[in-house]
């Protein structure tokens, strides 16, 4: 079984709301989420980034999505990057909207 988490909206670094859609399973770890954000969603899979959920508590990357509640889809606070460098491709900031 495949579930959707992280799945649908997480929050620049400028308080944008921004979309980007993965798959996981629910008993793949949060690790997997990092890594599929660093190669498909980055303008520098070098930039280092933290992923938290709605209530600010941070994703430890060793926790599975079901230990961390992220079923079946949920919210992420993303954060990370320089200030004034883009950290998100440039087709996930033309479809971001202000939080």
């Amino acid at each position: 079984m495949r579930a959707c988490a992280p799945a649908r909206s997480r929050r620049a670094p400028r308080k944008v709301l921004w979309r980007a859609q993965g798959e996981f399973g629910a008993g793949e770890r949060v690790e997997a989420v990092y890594a599929w954000l660093t190669e498909d969603c980055l303008a520098d899979p070098g930039a280092g980034f933290a992923l938290a959920r709605p209530d600010r508590a941070p994703l430890p990357p060793q926790q599975t999505l079901r230990g961390a509640g992220l079923l079946p889809s949920c919210l992420l606070n993303f954060s990370g990057g320089a200030p004034g460098q883009p950290v998100l491709r440039r087709d996930l900031l033309a479809g971001a909207r202000p939080a």
